[in-house]
């Protein structure tokens, strides 16, 4: 008989099991009718004929250890205990847990609505007549595909693995880099209808204990009823989600979470999605590729300046040469400016429509680029560039310097090694380039002075999103415009408050030694 307790929380009914094992059959069938992926399996004992059930769903258990860890063991080992007396005792769920199923992880429910929870993520209930508890099985081995090489972000030198959407394979990427007790990992559970798993991922002994409990405090806010990437979870806890810049880094690699959790941020792994999120995440983390840390420190400042001036020249070239060629002809050398007048000439619309008409284009045939299959969608974008650019040159809809404005923003965007970054710039590109369409200088000036005040204004789990240039701590400038090695990068920077701020001892510069090696 089914028990109607109350919680005192909640005031919500408690559906308990049953000592009939039929009711609770019933029950948890009508839970899921018209699951044609749900099996059912059941076992007498030879001389009490006591019934045993077991429920799973076909597809997410693994068969090979429900084969021969539940089955077999049902079969052959407890088909024998025929004690009606230890039955009456409730001894006989002690035994098969105990001694009888060799799993990692056997829990015991009490509720339909916890037998209903754990089979859904893959383990096995099973049920015993004459008992109000059923047995949980770990039997989870959900489909996804193998780790393999990270598809957003290429690397040249550096590790080769990348996140699945297996969450527990995830966690063992980053268990492996990081051998330390320190290394928490907690989880919880968001989604009414998905039930989706979050790891939160920090180093107990670095981390701020802040930054972990308000990290907490939004994802327990959280009220929705699927969650099926990681792309949800940041739209739900970021700062400002009207901002058009990203607050939280997402990557598909666990090097660049290791190093991040090694500086005292927080790590999100959602199931389901092979991207993990990294909290708090700040401006300067957008323009930074993991082999800067892999490189000589000479040779990654010299690319890291080349990033920052990709970004610039992306943002405000079209916009510069729109408010040059329409309100500030002085400015333009007399050689220059007689050329673009006598091509602007056979064009009949202004630089401010051109512009807008490559741009449109130029974007438009990258996202071909990237919904068309891989073999063929670079090639589509290159060849469409070129055969379109030529064909709106010789058609007079545009001119020549239009096109170089063009390709060289577009190329300059690709540097950008984050790709939300990247899209916030080519949105913003388009605003300054209606600003500066209509007020010239002063307008790109404007746009850009707003861009500036709204980054300051923005935040990061608390965390200035401009940090360490605003507020200025010139001490964290060594891992922003330049890289110094890594021997000298002694401390952890101090915009994330960690507890500890060093992260090596002593003097690990290298030094020269007189041994020379004997030539045999």
């Amino acid at each position: 008989m089914f028990f109607n307790r109350k919680r005192n929380k909640k005031k919500e009914e408690v559906e308990y099991l049953s000592k009939n094992i039929d009711k609770n059959i019933n029950r948890l069938k009508e839970k899921f009718k018209d699951c044609s992926d749900l099996v059912t399996r059941e076992f007498k004992l030879s001389k009490t004929h006591t019934r045993i059930f077991i429920f799973y769903i076909d597809g997410i258990v693994d068969k090979q250890v429900l084969q021969d860890n539940v089955l077999s063991n049902i079969l052959i080992n407890i088909r024998d205990c025929h004690d009606p007396v230890k039955i009456k005792e409730k001894c006989l769920i002690d035994t098969i847990k105990d001694y009888d199923l060799p799993l990692g992880e056997i829990g015991e429910v009490e509720t339909i609505e916890d037998c209903v929870k754990k089979i859904v993520e893959g383990n096995t209930i099973l049920f015993i007549d004459s008992t109000d508890l059923a047995l949980c099985l770990s039997t989870i081995k959900p489909p996804g595909r193998t780790i393999t090489q990270p598809v957003t972000e290429s690397n040249i030198r550096g590790p080769f693995e990348g996140f699945t959407e297996n969450l527990r394979a995830n966690t063992s990427l980053i268990r492996k880099r990081l051998k330390s007790n320190n290394l928490k990992m907690e989880n919880i559970n968001a989604g009414k209808i998905s039930r989706t798993n979050i790891t939160i991922c920090y180093l107990k002994h670095i981390v701020d204990d802040n930054l972990v409990k308000e990290v907490k405090k939004r994802l327990d806010k959280i009220e929705i009823d699927t969650i099926i990437d990681s792309g949800y979870i940041e739209h739900l806890i970021e700062d400002s989600p009207l901002s058009v810049f990203p607050q939280m880094v997402h990557t598909e690699r666990p090097d660049t979470c290791t190093a991040a959790l090694s500086e005292g941020r927080v790590v999100l792994l959602v199931d389901g999605s092979p991207f993990a999120l990294i909290v708090p995440g700040v401006f300067i983390d957008f323009l930074t590729a993991p082999e800067d840390y892999y490189s000589k420190f000479y040779i990654a400042t010299f690319v890291r300046m080349l990033r920052y001036t990709a970004l610039f020249t992306s943002l405000i070239t079209p916009g510069f040469y729109i408010a040059l060629s329409t309100f500030h002809r002085a400015m333009i050398p007399t050689t220059l400016l007689i050329r673009i007048s006598a091509a602007h000439a056979e064009v009949p619309f202004s630089a401010t429509i051109e512009v807008l008409l490559m741009e449109m284009t130029f974007e438009l045939l990258r996202e071909a680029g990237l919904r068309l299959q891989k073999p063929i969608g670079s090639a589509v974008s290159i060849v469409g560039a070129l055969v379109i650019g030529q064909g709106a040159v010789k058609a007079g809809l545009v001119s020549q310097e239009i096109v170089i404005i063009v390709a060289l923003t577009g190329i300059s965007s690709f540097a950008i090694p984050v790709y939300s970054m990247e899209i916030s710039i080519r949105l913003l590109r388009f605003a300054l380039i209606i600003l500066s369409s209509m007020l010239g200088i002063l307008g790109l000036v404007t746009g850009l002075m707003i861009i500036f005040i709204h980054l300051v204004s923005l935040r990061s789990f608390g965390v200035p999103y401009l940090s360490p240039l605003a507020p200025m701590n010139i001490r964290d400038w060594q891992d922003v415009f330049y890289k110094v090695p890594i021997w000298a990068n002694k401390k952890r920077p101090t915009f994330i408050n960690p507890k500890s701020k060093r992260k090596q001892k002593g003097n690990n510069m290298p030094k020269k030694t007189n041994n020379s090696i004997n030539k045999v």
